[in-house]
């Protein structure tokens, strides 16, 4: 058997990171996490693995053994203690079992788990064994772009473990030439609590018009207009969040937003009545406008389109 269960002193234990999927928040526990180690104990055994005769390294299990040790050092508790002769990809199999869903790892946190089986199994073997496990494409790249998310600044990876930056958010942050851009979008993106689509909104239009200015993101962010709404002390961050949507839209596409206020000042003139309502084509790409009539109900319908229809066909017929 490649495992045994055994009663190991803390004493014993090696409190590393060398297997640990969450580096960044190594020594924190969360308070759920302990109010619930308090009231059931630790019940699943940490996974350790032997390392010298009286030594061992943590595979699996920081944070109970962690718990455990701020309650009484002394303590000896049951560990899974891993054969010190185990190939690498069993324990790396192992290391996914005992998560409660190896699936549901957050992006930050498969991209360790990659980083961990690099120092030991080779690319390919990698990608073919465990990249289907983890829920991503079997790709090289793939596998290196998950590897580069660990190079990031210590808040952008913070901000992908807590799930506050999807995948495809992720990759285009990625392909960013400045460091220092993919930071400052990513603290933008915190500061109004952007959602992902907001999120792709802004970050398209501040990536097209630094580079129409030939300055960083990072700089762009930095003028004064911008500043002033984001830090206008009587705004809430959803009018925050508007203002610099509609600066930013008004700066991207000055002639559409010229021609949506000429519209409106049209639409103005007609006076039509609360039931109707005229839309024009998507960015004004064609002449044609939509007039949309809304109806108590079908009766009302049937009743009033008789007498439009009879209009439209006399004027049908005029043309």
């Amino acid at each position: 058997m490649s495992f045994t269960y055994d009663q190991i002193p803390l004493k014993s234990i090696d409190f590393s990171n060398d297997w640990n999927l969450h580096p960044w928040e190594l020594h924190q526990i969360p308070e759920t996490l302990k109010e619930s180690f308090s009231q059931t104990g630790v019940i699943q055994p940490p996974i350790v693995m032997q390392t010298t005769r009286n030594r061992f390294s943590i595979v699996h299990g920081f944070k109970r053994l962690l718990f455990l040790k701020e309650c009484d050092h002394n303590l000896t508790p049951v560990c899974l203690n891993i054969a010190q002769n185990s190939s690498h990809v069993f324990i790396l199999d192992l290391l996914l079992t005992d998560q409660p869903n190896a699936t549901q790892l957050t992006l930050a946190e498969k991209a360790q788990f990659l980083k961990v089986a690099n120092q030991y199994l080779d690319t390919d073997t990698i990608i073919e064994k465990f990249l289907p496990r983890l829920k991503l494409k079997q790709r090289k790249s793939t596998y290196h772009n998950a590897l580069e998310i660990l190079e990031q600044d210590k808040e952008i990876i913070h901000a992908i473990h807590a799930g506050e930056l999807r995948e495809k958010m992720v990759a285009e942050l990625l392909k960013l030439r400045y460091p220092s851009d993919r930071l400052a979008l990513v603290l933008l993106f915190k500061q109004l609590a952007l959602g992902d689509g907001k999120q792709r909104k802004i970050f398209i239009l501040l990536r097209d018009l630094a580079f129409r200015q030939e300055s960083t993101i990072e700089e762009y962010l930095n003028e004064k207009e911008i500043q002033q709404i984001l830090n206008h002390k009587n705004m809430n961050i959803p009018q925050k969040t508007q203002h610099l949507g509609v600066l930013l839209g008004n700066r991207h596409t000055p002639s559409s937003t010229q021609a949506e206020e000429e519209f409106n000042e049209l639409i103005k003139s007609l006076h039509l009545p609360a039931h109707c309502s005229i839309s024009h084509s998507k960015s004004f790409e064609r002449d044609q406008v939509t007039l949309s009539i809304t109806f108590k109900n079908m009766s009302e319908c049937k009743e009033k389109w008789a007498i439009l229809k009879r209009t439209l066909d006399t004027k049908s017929h005029q043309e």
